[in-house]
């Protein structure tokens, strides 16, 4: 929808109405210093009423007039003249000519306006320059009494109750807006009757999210939102990116595991020498889990949501299992177990081999309250990576229930 805009001068001449009086019936006119018998469409504090008024403004360059079509005659309105032995002005200098432009509805409803009042748009001719009427000047004796009715019938139009806008504003008009809002209701109920379009969920970590260095909440999208039915069911599924976001340090005990072993066989040493490490791990672990704890929901160590007792806000305003503390916990217990063993005769290496066990036996357990990135059969990297360690030692742990039986 394309609106068109003329000038004053030009609306004046279809109207056959003063370019003066036009000004006032269109802006204020005042009346007896208490009415104001003026359309308002535009004011003087730059304010226009959209779809009806707007100012055009226009730079001229002094020295320089308006670029006119070569068509044109020599002179045309607003040229200027140099004169000779004149300053000829930078191109910085500048003049601003504003002037106001209307909408062939504001037209109608001034035409409207004087059709309703004919004898105020005569005795306003007779006026053209006069700042401020009188009422019975205009209106004869009963001046005063015409004042509230035409008031009255202002007050009732469309543009009485429109919104006065900033002529600096570009804005569509009311009937665009809704040509608009028309299109957009088109389009929704054709999408209604067809359906919407299929959503693709992608997973994403919520630690992919998470604004760095941000220490207050905020809500972040969690793996486990989008967890329902989307993991791999082949192993031709499973990117490169699925293992690089499952780093954990239980995949570091893991490739420690593997390494040692490896360069154990290269370099032909039988000596298990893992028991001396089991202490200093655990308080490690339990170290490094405070800063898992303190980090909340920055740090992807946190729960799922839970209604449980333990539940708690780590940073999301949302109570979850706090796993990290969990395993806090469990790492006293087993500090506690292996010093309450520490004299138990067992074979050399035995004591790393049931930490290695009890504690991937954790981690496969805890992986289930945490929001894991399924890798392959709806189990995470640490499920699949507990269940290598459980068959790698699976005679060691025969072994260990046929003891901890007798």
């Amino acid at each position: 929808i394309q609106e068109s805009y003329i000038s004053s001068a030009e609306a004046s001449r279809i109207l056959k109405i003063h370019p003066g009086i036009f000004g006032k019936v269109t802006g204020r006119l005042q009346f007896d210093d208490k009415y104001d018998l003026g359309l308002n469409l535009k004011s003087a504090d730059g304010t226009c009423v959209v779809g009806y008024t707007r100012k055009k403004v226009e730079k001229f360059q002094v020295g320089k007039g308006p670029k006119q079509d070569n068509k044109a005659g020599a002179w045309a309105a607003g040229d200027s003249v140099l004169v000779v032995g004149s300053k000829i002005k930078d191109d910085d200098d500048k003049e601003e000519k504003i002037q106001w432009e209307y909408t062939p509805k504001a037209i109608r409803l001034v035409e409207t306006f004087r059709n309703q009042f004919p004898q105020l748009f005569a005795s306003l001719s007779k006026r053209p320059n006069e700042y401020k009427y009188d009422s019975e000047a205009v209106f004869g004796p009963n001046g005063k009494a015409w004042l509230p009715v035409v008031r009255d019938w202002l007050n009732k139009h469309e543009t009485a109750m429109l919104p006065r806008t900033p002529v600096t504003t570009e804005a569509m008009s009311y009937e665009a807006t809704g040509a608009v809002q028309r299109a957009a209701d088109a389009r929704t109920l054709a999408l209604k009757q067809r359906g919407y379009p299929k959503e693709s969920l992608i997973k994403i970590p919520g630690t992919a999210l998470y604004r760095e260095a941000s220490t207050g909440p905020t809500d972040i999208l969690l793996a486990s939102d989008y967890n329902d039915n989307q993991a791999p069911e082949n192993l031709d599924q499973v990117t490169l990116m699925t293992l690089y976001q499952s780093k954990t340090v239980a995949g570091g005990f893991l490739g420690g595991l593997l390494g040692v072993e490896l360069t154990k066989k290269i370099i032909k040493v039988t000596i298990a020498s893992g028991d001396v490490y089991v202490i200093p791990i655990i308080i490690a672990l339990f170290i490094g889990r405070i800063g898992c704890f303190l980090a909340g929901v920055a740090e992807p160590t946190f729960g799922v949501e839970t209604t449980f007792f333990t539940g708690m806000n780590l940073g999301d305003g949302k109570l979850r299992h706090p796993v990290a503390l969990y395993e806090m916990a469990f790492m006293i217990v087993l500090f506690l177990f292996f010093m309450k063993i520490k004299k138990v005769k067992l074979q050399n290496g035995d004591r790393f081999k049931i930490f290695m066990v009890l504690y991937f036996l954790y981690r496969f357990l805890v992986e289930f309250i945490k929001p894991y990135n399924s890798l392959f059969l709806y189990l995470s990297s640490i499920q699949w990576s507990s269940i290598f360690i459980f068959v790698y030692y699976y005679k060691f742990i025969l072994r260990i229930m046929k003891i901890a039986k007798s």
